[in-house]
């Protein structure tokens, strides 16, 4: 069994409304040695975004209460009061919703259901702050992943997972 991560290791906040699937990518996060706070809603992660100050927000879209395309629109607009906001990577199955969470701002978007390793090595690029090595999204949504299979976070980009998928 892993220890505990740090106190000082990077907060990676959880937002999704399945129970089981948030409680997964917080045990694999945790894993990693990133500590994690889960949300089950837009409110609920609002509220913990202003309370943790999160390093990065793990997102899914298609959430109760606020989905995450309104979080997004709250979370990194002018009136969130200038506090520093996190980045965001997004996860969803709609194509759609993931280029319309990379036009409100997020970092990265994923496509669910995702490859783990693909996922950490997200997760990781972007609280490194790593900018290369994506291609601009087109309209239709997704990039192609990289021939590489590795990925680089970088504002503005997504990417389409074709490799086996998250199995929890």
């Amino acid at each position: 069994m892993r220890s505990r991560p740090p106190k000082n290791a990077p907060l990676v906040l959880v937002v999704d409304d399945h129970p089981g699937w948030n409680e997964a990518l917080q045990a694999l996060l945790v894993g990693e040695g990133w500590r994690t706070a889960g949300a089950a809603d837009g409110v609920e992660a609002l509220e913990l975004c202003a309370a943790l100050q999160p390093a990065l927000v793990l997102l899914g879209l298609e959430l109760p209460v606020m989905d995450g395309l309104e979080f997004l629109r709250h979370y990194l607009s002018d009136e969130a009061g200038g506090r520093v906001r996190a980045p965001v990577v997004t996860l969803s199955a709609l194509a759609s919703y993931a280029r319309q969470s990379v036009d409100l701002g997020a970092t990265l978007a994923l496509e669910a259901p995702v490859d783990r390793e693909i996922l950490l090595d997200s997760v990781a690029a972007v609280l490194r702050g790593a900018t290369a090595g994506l291609t601009p999204v087109p309209a239709s949504g997704f990039a192609p992943v990289p021939p590489t299979g590795r990925v680089a976070a970088a504002t503005g980009y997504a990417l389409r997972i074709e490799t086996a998928t998250l199995e929890l």
